[in-house]
Order: structure tokens, then sequence, then C-alpha cells
């Protein structure tokens, strides 16, 4: 069974420091900083194969994104509270689900783009 994981899209190399660090008394939880040219790999793929890559370009997209993978109960709501603490920017959360797991990360952030810009709207 894959450890709970963390994957962390477009985020700063001092930011990715700063979840490790915050995190470091969770020595199981993966922590992964995923690479743009890995943003059409599927989520379960870099799960499987961390260091996974597809050849070409990739379209990509440049807003901040963490997945958390296997993580349940107050070890989810305690990555919820620190990826708070990472930056004050806007960033998607997401958590791996049956359905979205065989999503590409493209596919999960436009999804996540698009439930943002619906509660927008009903906001307003």
């Amino acid at each position: 069974m894959t450890p709970p994981s963390i994957l962390l899209c477009n985020y700063t190399e001092a930011e990715v420091k700063a979840w490790r660090f915050l995190l470091r008394q969770l020595p199981l939880l993966r922590i992964l900083a995923v690479k743009p040219s890995q943003f059409g790999c599927t989520l379960n793929e870099l799960l499987e194969t961390p260091e996974r890559t597809l050849n070409g370009t990739v379209p990509g997209f440049s807003g901040r994104m963490a997945v958390f993978c296997g993580a349940k109960g107050e070890l989810l709501s305690s990555l919820i509270d620190v990826s708070r603490q990472v930056t004050r920017e806007q960033a998607h959360r997401a958590t791996l689900t049956e359905t979205n797991q065989q999503w590409t990360l493209n596919q999960l952030y436009g999804e996540l783009e698009k439930e943002a810009q619906q509660l927008m709207g009903r906001k307003k």
C-alpha cells in the first residue's frame, strides 16, 4: 500500500522546503514536488512512479495545487492547515478519489478552476 502522499504543483523551492519542515514529524508522509513536465501524467502514475515524465511538451497551468493522497481525518485536516501556512496566495487543494485517480494533473486543475469560477459566480 502506498503511504499517504502530497503532490505539490507550482510551489517554489522555498515553499516545498516549508512543507517538509512543517511536516517533519510525519516521516511516512511522502511529499512530491511535481515538475511541469509531469502535468500530463495521471495521479496514479505519479504515485506509483514519482519520477515519471512524458516525452514532448505538455501544456500546463500556472497556479498552485496540492493533492492529498491517502490522507483522512486528522491527518487531512493537518495538511490543509499546513497548506494555509505555506502560502497566502490562492492554491487549489484536492484529495485523491476513485473518480480522479486516472485524471492528469492538468485535468484536475481544470476541474478545480471550473468549481472555483462557479463558486465565485454564486457569491456575487
